[in-house]
């Protein structure tokens, strides 16, 4: 799988995006857009282009999913 770091914001530059993905599905079989939201952007969005050599590989669900941490509970009673 590849990814293009940098998918440019949705909101900012749609008709590049158009022309990106397009030039990805003709190099990939499978080609998806996503995005994450970043307060600081000036759109506040950042896109990510992602491809996939393996067709009919789905980039829509995890590949790998996260581990989940367990955390100490707290003590029920503070020192004094």
């Amino acid at each position: 799988m590849s990814s293009l770091p940098a998918g440019e914001s949705v909101w900012l530059h749609l008709d590049i995006i158009g022309q990106v993905l397009g030039f990805c599905r003709q190099l990939f079989p499978v080609v998806e857009y996503a995005y994450t939201t970043i307060p600081t952007y000036p759109s506040g969005q950042i896109g990510f282009v992602l491809c996939s050599k393996e067709a009919g590989r789905s980039l829509r669900h995890p590949a790998r999913y996260r581990l989940v941490l367990s955390v100490p509970r707290a003590r029920s009673r503070l020192p004094r």
